[in-house]
């Protein structure tokens, strides 16, 4: 087994046994703006992935246990990789749980959930996961450079901007793609959005990386 491998086990054990409010609350939060209005599944999406990447750094970092990290026989490439592909698997299960949420919509209200029908079931995939991983890519180099204490009040407020610009979006979108489905590439659009993910979370690890190689702990 790889130390990459062992380095996401032993953070998927400590999520799941000393972090259960962490997984907990973004369960329920999840299942509330995925339920409650189908306009805020992007956000739902976001705040998966989010609350649990950046709940286990702030533990760690509360609690000193980042500083022993390093002190590990691996290396700080090994670490950094880890995070990322543990924000990946996060993000595609709860994109994959969110679809479903949107599926079972689409079964019993087909009239709420007429924008998601008409984006096709891989588009609206597509789009989740391009969206969180853009977003996810943005937090972990301010984090890993800034740490997550003094940068709590800054991704408070990027939520808000993603919260305020997807619900915003989604009602625009509403109204506008019944009307103009026959002129749009929607599948374009899909795998733009998860491409530009993809490439932002790949730039993402490159920035997180130099700022690990070049971060001193005390």
């Amino acid at each position: 087994m790889s130390t990459t491998t062992l380095l996401i086990r032993k953070e998927l054990m400590y999520l799941f046994r000393n972090l259960k409010f962490t997984w907990v609350t973004t369960l329920i939060l999840v299942l509330v703006f995925a339920v409650v209005y189908p306009g805020a599944n992007l956000v739902a999406c976001i705040i998966g992935p989010y609350m649990l990447v950046y709940g286990v750094m702030a533990h760690e970092e509360q609690s000193h246990s980042d500083v022993l990290n390093y002190t590990l026989p691996v290396s700080r490439r090994e670490l950094c990789r880890s995070k990322y592909l543990l924000g990946m698997i996060y993000t595609l299960v709860v994109a994959i749980g969110v679809l479903g949420i949107l599926a079972i919509g689409m079964q019993l209200a087909p009239t709420r959930y007429e924008m998601f029908r008409v984006l096709g079931t891989f588009n609206v995939l597509y789009i989740l996961i391009g969206g969180a991983l853009t977003y996810t890519a943005l937090i972990i180099p301010i984090i890993y450079k800034f740490g997550c204490i003094k940068m709590r009040m800054i991704m408070a407020l990027t939520y808000g901007v993603v919260f305020g610009i997807s619900f915003s979006v989604t009602n625009i979108l509403k109204e506008v793609i019944p009307q103009v489905s026959e002129d749009i590439n929607f599948s374009l659009i899909g795998g733009c959005t998860l491409t530009i993910g993809i490439i932002a979370y790949v730039i993402s690890y490159v920035i997180s990386l130099n700022i690990l190689k070049n971060k001193e702990y005390k």
